[in-house]
């Protein structure tokens, strides 16, 4: 199924993720740290934190910063294969509806597909997933 995307690119972008991720989550409980004073969510309450995307990130972090940049570096077409492949772990698309993924990304356009991409937080877990459902990790 993959064409333009090679499965290294792939790999390498959900480590590249997986470093932004680690930076944010540092820096979310960083800031927890601080707030010592609010008490911790009910159990089963959703943590208000752990819901933010990278949007809490400064501007100049440079795990997000090599995130977008190996995403804005592939091709549309190899950005469009990896949109899919991320739906397919997300499990919103099977492995049967990879035409279907392409199409979305198509619709999306490649500037926002490249901004959804570098947005997900869970962007190593989703690529894996769909690597494996594809039967290519």
């Amino acid at each position: 199924m993959l064409k333009k995307l090679s499965v290294r690119q792939a790999r390498r972008i959900a480590e590249l993720a997986t470093a932004a991720r680690a930076a944010r989550d540092s820096l979310i409980h960083g800031a927890e740290d601080e707030l010592v004073e609010e008490p911790h969510p009910v159990r089963g309450a959703s943590d208000r934190a752990g819901a933010s995307g990278f949007e809490i990130m400064p501007p100049s972090d440079r795990s997000l910063a090599a995130l977008r940049s190996a995403i804005a570096g592939l091709r549309p077409d190899a950005r469009s294969e990896l949109f899919a492949l991320m739906r397919i772990g997300q499990g919103e698309l099977a492995p049967g509806d990879w035409p279907r993924g392409l199409s979305e990304a198509t619709t999306l356009g490649a500037e926002n597909v490249g901004g959804v991409l570098a947005d997900d937080v869970d962007l190593p877990s989703h690529l894996s997933k769909g690597l494996y459902q594809l039967g290519l990790s």
